[in-house]
């Protein structure tokens, strides 16, 4: 937990750009995230291009109060961007003055060189370059007074590759026998409360670190920074190197720092005005960290990581792998228990479908049956009553149906009566006769006892 902070401060230092600037503005971005309505100053920034780009969304997105860069590339940078940014210089100023002063440093005599071959300096064929160039300091006046070697790095890291681990690589190489080494880290800590009792001197130096350069050229001795890349090119100038190895040991150039130093003082006060109206806050910035979570990508500001890391980032990968199979080979049993669900679901159905059909094509085959056996008996019924033999037999049949059920016909209209109106209307026999037939026997119909 931080409670109630007040400033945020992106602190100076060659940071942005692609190597290192996504983790450095992540790691404000998430702060300013958690604190809206803070006072956000940037300050010391050398942003090497194409970065500005993506520093330019930054403060677009963050909007710092003031935000200082070291060198003019990165102000040009930002302007071009759409961005004006302030000349601050650089932040370590003050501090490497107060190395300066407590080691007493003059110019006489000695050699000042600072190595340094880690994969963000160079790449592993420019060892030959560097062997060539100590070569050339070695053949210098400065060098045979003496040589000192500046260590600034205290890291235990063997891929940081600072002075004493580049004497190793470059081996037999490396032409000087008789050296002194200074430790810059423990030096640069202790100068601010010790009386140091150290005397350094040195007519001229060479770096491979800007602010060992910049350190040297604030005491009064010109150095000369190796330039490999355009990251360190754009360090090269705002040093004011611009002399090549030979031409400086001809005749050596000491970088002039007053405007850039009184540009500095005009920067402080703008920022010590910044911070004096920064309004305080009631917050607190609460921020969890799991060691089991493994981080989607990892950060090493200098150097590669050393072996310990790559095997801890390979086992927790390793773990990160076999958690997602156990999960996905979980998911994939789920599945394969719904889908033999839905299989047995989809087996049952179909067999209930087959069933209906079954059904079906039976009721179809019975209708069809029944179809050609009532078209079978209409053609039976037809040939009977078309036969002679049922012509023959339609008196006895009527007969019989009159014996049976009291009438002639199959509808029971035809009596007795009826069938003597049939009769005797086939009969030859004259109208008056047939009339007078008629009416005997409509006599006798009337006078028949009902039901007869």
């Amino acid at each position: 937990m931080i409670r109630n902070p007040t400033v945020v401060q992106l602190y100076g230092g060659g940071f942005l750009n692609e190597k290192w600037g996504d983790f450095v503005l992540g790691v404000v971005e998430y702060f300013l995230s958690r604190l809206p309505g803070i006072t956000y100053l940037v300050s010391g920034q050398q942003i090497t291009s194409p970065y500005e780009k993506r520093v330019f969304r930054h403060i677009q997105d963050f909007k710092p109060s003031i935000f200082g860069v070291r060198d003019e590339l990165s102000h040009q940078g930002l302007s071009q961007a759409g961005f004006q940014s302030v000349f601050s210089f650089d932040d370590a100023t003050e501090a490497l003055r107060v190395l300066s002063s407590s080691t007493q440093m003059g110019r006489k005599d000695r050699l000042l060189l600072h190595l340094n071959t880690s994969d963000y300096v160079s790449d592993e064929n420019d060892l030959n370059v560097v062997s060539q160039d100590l070569e050339r300091l070695a053949s210098s006046l400065a060098a045979k007074q003496g040589v000192t070697v500046f260590q600034a790095f205290a890291d235990p890291r063997p891929e940081v590759k600072d002075s004493r681990e580049s004497i190793k690589r470059l081996g037999p190489s490396f032409p000087f026998i008789d050296y002194r080494v200074v430790e810059l880290a423990p030096l640069a800590y202790r100068c601010f409360s010790h009386d140091l009792n150290l005397i350094l001197r040195g007519e001229i130096g060479c770096s491979s670190s800007y602010h060992v350069a910049l350190w040297l050229q604030l005491s009064g001795i010109p150095c000369w920074l190796w330039s490999r890349n355009s990251y360190y090119d754009q360090k090269s100038r705002s040093l004011q190197v611009h002399q090549d190895l030979d031409a400086f040991l001809r005749q050596p150039s000491l970088a002039d720092h007053r405007f850039n130093l009184e540009r500095r003082e005009e920067w402080l006060e703008q920022l010590t005005c910044r911070l004096l109206q920064a309004p305080s806050m009631r917050s607190d910035v609460f921020f969890d960290v799991d060691p089991g979570v493994v981080a989607p990508s990892t950060f090493f500001f200098k150097g590669l990581p050393t072996l310990e890391e790559k095997n801890q980032w390979q086992i927790d990968q390793t773990e990160l792998v076999a958690k997602r199979l156990f999960n996905a080979e979980a998911r994939i049993r789920a599945l394969t228990v719904q889908l033999t669900e839905v299989g047995h679901e989809a087996h049952t159905q179909r067999h209930r479908v087959e069933s209906a059909e079954a059904r079906v094509q039976v009721v179809e085959a019975r209708i069809l049956a029944s179809d050609e056996l009532a078209q079978s008996c209409r053609e039976n019924l037809e040939q009977i009553l078309q036969s002679r033999s049922w012509r023959y037999t339609r008196v006895p049949r009527a007969v019989a149906r009159y014996l049976r059920h009291g009438h002639f016909d199959v509808n029971g209209q035809v009596g007795l009566y009826g069938i003597a109106q049939r009769i005797g209307m086939r009969l030859p026999i004259s109208p008056a006769t047939r009339k007078a037939v008629g009416h005997f026997l409509s006599k006798l119909r009337r006078g028949r006892p009902r039901g007869s």
